[in-house]
C-alpha cells in the first residue's frame, strides 16, 4: 500500500459521510484531489454495499484486475500465434507461455498490481481496448459501442483516458464511413457512439462541482515542461528491463515490413486504409507516454506511468519473432532469450533495495549496481546509475521500497482512524502537513490542509520560484499567510501511559467560525483562480 492510496480513501470516506468526493467538509470548498474517478466509485460502491472500508478491500481488487489483465494479452498472445499459423495448441500454448512468462517476472508489473492506486484497473482497460480493436466485429455498431465504452472507463480512471476518448471517436466514425460506404448513416450505428456521453458529462459535472475544468492535481504537478527528467526516466526504463533487445527486434520488424512493401510508392490510397486501426491503437498508446515523458518528466512513482507498457512490449515481442523466426524452435528461443535479458538489471536491483527498512536508510533511496556486472553490460548500468542519482533526489521515479517502508513508517507515526465526532461541533479543527495520505484517514473528521498542494486549489496554483531545484509533486508551496489564517490546531502526541500515538485538539484563542474558514479561502481563491486562468 502506497501513502497516496489514502487520499483516494479520504474522498471515499467523505462521499459515505455524505459530502460527495470533497477533500475536506463544508464549509471548505470541494477540490478535486483524485485523479481516479472509476476507482473511488467502485470502493465507493463496496463501502456501501458490503460495508468493507477501501484499505480491505482496495488491493484484492487490483489483484484481480491484474490477473484479468493476464488474461486479456493471453487472448491477444494466443490470437498472434494462430494468425501466424500456429494451430497446434501445444506450439501455442508453449509461445503464448512464453510472453506471459516476461510480464509476471516483471517487477513493475507486480508492484503495480497492488498499492491501493488505480494503476492495475487502468492497466486491464487499456488491454481490454486493445483487445476490442483487435477483435473482428460482425457489425459495425457492435464495436463502436464496445470502444466507446471502453475509452470513456478509461477516461474516469486516469485523465490519460483522453487520448484513448479522442482516438476511439475517430474510430467509430471511420468504422461507419468505411460500412456505409456514403449511404445514409443508420440509426443503430449512432446509438453505438452513446458511451462518449459519459466523457462529456463527466467534464461538466467537474466543472459544476469544482469549478475548474481540469483536475486540481494537474496544476499542483505541473510546472513547466520537464523533458530532462522524462527522458532521464525513460533511459532508465529501458536499460532496467532490457528494452534495448526490444527496440532491435522493432527496428528489424519494421525493415522487413518495408522491404516486402517493394510496391509501396504505386499502391492505391485504398490498400493503406487497414493500416488505419492500427495505425490509431499506436497514437493512442503512445500520447500519454509522450505526454508524461517530454512534459510532465515522469513520475513520482517508480515506473507507474509507464506499467501499462510491460505486456505490450513482450507479446508485440512475440509478433516480431513470429514474422522473423524460420522455425518454432527460433521464436521459443528468441523470447525466452528477452525475458532473460529483461531480469538481472531488475531483480539485482530489487533485492538490493529490500536490504533498506528503517525510514532514515530508506529515504532517497539510490542503490548503484554496476559493480554487480560485468564488462561491457557494466559500462550500460553505469549510465542507469547515473540516471537514478539525478532523478531520485528530485523525487522522479522513487523506488517501491521506499514507498512501502514510507507507508510503514507513517502508520506507525499516527494515531488508528477515529470516526467519532463531527467536524463542526468539534469547532473546525485543521491539521498541516505535507504528506496527506494517512493522516487524512485517520483524521476524517479534520480539516486537512495539503501544504504540496494536490488537494488544495490555492497551494495548487501558488508560483514557484524560478531556478528552484525542482522535486516531482513537491514543488508547490502555500502562500504567505494562507495556513496561518485557518489557525491549525491538531498535534499528535504519546500517551506518557501507554506509549501510543494520539491526536490532541488544542484551544485556540478566538475560536474559528464557519464564516472565518469561507473567509479565508475567498481572500485567496481569486489569485488562485486567475493563475488558472492564465
Amino acid at each position: 500500500m502506497t501513502d497516496d492510496a489514502y487520499i483516494a480513501f479520504r474522498y471515499v470516506s467523505n462521499s459515505i459521510k455524505g459530502f460527495g468526493f470533497v477533500w475536506n467538509p463544508p464549509p471548505f470548498r470541494p477540490v478535486e484531489g483524485y485523479t481516479s474517478f472509476l476507482w473511488i466509485v467502485i470502493l465507493d460502491f463496496f463501502w456501501r454495499l458490503f460495508g468493507v472500508e477501501p484499505p480491505q478491500i482496495a488491493n484484492s481488487l487490483l489483484l484481480g484486475f491484474s490477473c484479468l489483465n493476464l488474461i486479456a494479452w493471453a487472448g491477444i498472445a494466443d490470437f498472434i500465434a494462430r494468425t501466424r499459423g500456429y494451430a497446434n495448441s501445444y506450439k501455442r500454448a508453449l509461445l503464448v507461455f512464453s510472453a506471459l512468462l516476461g510480464i509476471v517476472l516483471n517487477t513493475t508489473f507486480l508492484a503495480w498490481s497492488s498499492s491501493g492506486l488505480e494503476t492495475a484497473l487502468f492497466n486491464f482497460l487499456v488491454s481490454l481496448w486493445i483487445g476490442i480493436n483487435i477483435h473482428a466485429f460482425k457489425k459495425s455498431e457492435s464495436y463502436i459501442f464496445s470502444v466507446a465504452l471502453v475509452s470513456s472507463l478509461i477516461y474516469l480512471t486516469r485523465p490519460d483516458g483522453l487520448a484513448y476518448v479522442g482516438i476511439s471517436f475517430v474510430l467509430a466514425v471511420h468504422a461507419i464511413a468505411t460500412e456505409q460506404r456514403g449511404s445514409k448513416w443508420h440509426y443503430k450505428s449512432l446509438l453505438g457512439f452513446a458511451p462518449f456521453l459519459i466523457f462529456i458529462m463527466h467534464i461538466l459535472w467537474r466543472k459544476s462541482f469544482y469549478g475548474v475544468w481540469l483536475p486540481n492535481t494537474y496544476y499542483a504537478k505541473y510546472v513547466s515542461a520537464w523533458p530532462e527528467s522524462g527522458l532521464k526516466y525513460l533511459v532508465s526504463f529501458i536499460i532496467e528491463y532490457g528494452l534495448w533487445f526490444w527496440l532491435g527486434g522493432l527496428a528489424i520488424w519494421c525493415m522487413s515490413l518495408w522491404k516486402r512493401r517493394t510496391i509501396r510508392s504505386v499502391l492505391p490510397a485504398s490498400a493503406w486504409l487497414p493500416l488505419f486501426k492500427p495505425a490509431s491503437v499506436i497514437v493512442a498508446l503512445t500520447f500519454p507516454f509522450a505526454y508524461y515523458t517530454l512534459v510532465i518528466g515522469g513520475d513520482h512513482f517508480e515506473y507507474r506511468v509507464y506499467s501499462y507498457l510491460i505486456p505490450i512490449v513482450f507479446v508485440s515481442f512475440l509478433l516480431f519473432v513470429l514474422e522473423l523466426a524460420s522455425s518454432f524452435r527460433k521464436a521459443v528461443g528468441l523470447m525466452l532469450l528477452f525475458v532473460l535479458i529483461s531480469l538481472p538489471v531488475q531483480w539485482v536491483l530489487w533485492i538490493q533495495t529490500q536490504k533498506f527498512v528503517e525510514r532514515e536508510s530508506a529515504h532517497i533511496l539510490i542503490v548503484p549496481i554496476s559493480d554487480f556486472f560485468p564488462q561491457p553490460l557494466k559500462a550500460l548500468v553505469e549510465v542507469f546509475d547515473s540516471d537514478q542519482e539525478w532523478l531520485i533526489p528530485h523525487f522522479v521515479g522513487m523506488r517501491h521500497q521506499e514507498h512501502k517502508v514510507f507507508f510503514e513508517y507513517q502508520t506507525s507515526q499516527y494515531p488508528p482512524r477515529n470516526d467519532t465526532g463531527s467536524f463542526e461541533a468539534l469547532g473546525y479543527p485543521v491539521y498541516t502537513t505535507g504528506t496527506v495520505g494517512v493522516p487524512g484517514w485517520v483524521f476524517p473528521n479534520f480539516a486537512i490542509i495539503d501544504r504540496k498542494g494536490l488537494n488544495d486549489f490555492v497551494i495548487a496554483r501558488n508560483p514557484t520560484p524560478k531556478n528552484e531545484f525542482r522535486r516531482m509533486a513537491h514543488d508547490r508551496d502555500p502562500p504567505p499567510g494562507y495556513v496561518e489564517c485557518f489557525r491549525p490546531n491538531v498535534k499528535r502526541e504519546v500517551d506518557p501511559a501507554t506509549g501510543a500515538i494520539k491526536s490532541v485538539i488544542l484551544d485556540r484563542n478566538i475560536p474559528l467560525t464557519r464564516d472565518e474558514i469561507i473567509n479565508c479561502e475567498n481572500r485567496h481563491w481569486s489569485s488562485g483562480l486567475s493563475a488558472t486562468i492564465r
